[in-house]
């Protein structure tokens, strides 16, 4: 009987010897791939999202705040929205000057300069004097 059972033994030693290097394999192959993947999407700035299971970096330390990116820095420019917005405010407060105006509204100086630019140009506002000191008024 010794005899049967090594032999069993032996081919059962065999067959885990088998499955055992298969799923070595397996998980080598599969670290491999990742790897690539990871390192393949680093220039693209996607790799560190996907490495801690697609949350920011703020998201996956636990303070709730999100992640600031360079695209919430930018702005993309102003809307019609804001464009009426300055409007109205110059109609119910003539006499100011862009910066009074931009600090009551809080609208950053370059973005306020172009929405104020269209308004003259569409001829819905006046400027009286030149400058700095210029004043608006709702036409």
């Amino acid at each position: 009987m010794s005899k049967t059972t090594s032999s069993i033994e032996n081919r059962i030693n065999a067959i885990v010897a088998r499955t055992a290097a298969e799923i070595a394999r397996a998980v080598r192959e599969n670290i491999s791939e990742e790897v690539l993947r990871v390192v393949g999407e680093a220039g693209s700035g996607r790799a560190s999202r996907r490495a801690f299971g697609g949350r920011g970096a703020m998201a996956a330390s636990g303070r709730g705040k999100k992640a600031s990116t360079r695209a919430d820095k930018l702005r993309k420019g102003w809307s019609e929205a804001d464009v009426q917005r300055v409007h109205g405010f110059i109609g119910s407060k003539p006499g100011l000057r862009s910066e009074e105006i931009g600090k009551a509204l809080k609208i950053g100086p370059k973005p306020l300069f172009k929405i104020l630019a269209k308004l003259r140009e569409t001829r819905r506002v006046s400027v009286k004097g030149y400058g700095r000191g210029g004043t608006y008024t709702a036409a």
